[in-house]
């Protein structure tokens, strides 16, 4: 979405699902490609200045009427999942964002949340149904996103602008967390079969994890941890294990369109 050039190493990212993938149709979808699509949210992603959110809803709209396995061009394909994409009707993945929530709690809903960088899924499925109608929903609720103090001071100003950050809290509170939310409504009712896999198959790494030091919460919990386990180490999110399947470098680049 936009004008600027995918960054090479998300090519070679790319080129990688391809050839895991030989027998499976890779689309990469842009703006041309979706002008003559009907969407529901269509008024949403129109009218949104952010692209998180627009991309966000496209994604969803587009499972929701073709089907298939949506990743966003930062994943890196260590193995092939066929056999999970066979099995399920809907699958994802959750994402650890421990520091994140430890540095804003009062927006995000706790420590680990369903991404969407990764949605498999058949068509028409009802979680992607009940989604879009519930972003809908909320297009009704008009909010002013400005930043409280402790969001202008929050762990993202390390990377961010203040104003990246003001659209970082409105794609979270607008599109991202609902998603979560539906799918942690909705996942096991129904017939389908649906299941969300742990960060570290999909999700092993966390971006923040060099910020950890300067989050006073972070030391608290840790002690806390440690006094109650009388364990010192704790798993970070720091790398790829054995069992991992895809990487998701996250980098936010979103931001930049």
């Amino acid at each position: 979405i936009g004008s600027k050039p995918i960054p090479s190493r998300y090519q070679e990212f790319m080129k990688g699902w391809k050839n895991q993938y030989p027998t499976w149709d890779y689309r990469l979808w842009t703006d041309s490609d979706l002008k003559p699509l009907n969407f529901k949210t269509a008024s949403i992603i129109d009218s949104s200045r952010c692209v998180g959110q627009k991309t966000d809803l496209i994604r969803v709209e587009l499972l929701a009427q073709m089907g298939g396995l949506y990743v966003d061009c930062d994943y890196e394909s260590l193995r092939p999942i066929d056999s999970i994409h066979e099995h399920f009707d809907f699958y994802g993945t959750l994402r650890a964002l421990p520091l994140l929530y430890l540095g804003s709690p009062r927006t995000f809903p706790g420590p680990l949340l369903v991404c969407n960088s990764m949605i498999g899924s058949r068509p028409h499925h009802p979680i992607l149904s009940t989604y879009l109608d519930r972003v809908l929903a909320l297009s009704q609720k008009p909010e002013e996103f400005d930043l409280a103090w402790y969001q202008r001071y929050s762990l993202a100003r390390f990377r961010f602008s203040l104003d990246q950050i003001k659209r970082i809290k409105e794609t979270t509170l607008k599109t991202y967390i609902p998603f979560h939310e539906t799918i942690t409504d909705l996942i096991h009712q129904g017939r389908d079969r649906n299941i969300i896999f742990p960060p570290h198959l999909f999700n092993p790494i966390d971006f923040w994890q060099p910020y950890r030091f300067v989050i006073w919460r972070y030391w608290t919990h840790r002690l806390l941890y440690v006094l109650q386990s009388k364990r010192l180490s704790i798993h970070a999110f720091q790398k790829a294990m054995p069992q991992t399947f895809a990487i998701h470098h996250s980098q936010a680049n979103w931001l930049q369109a």
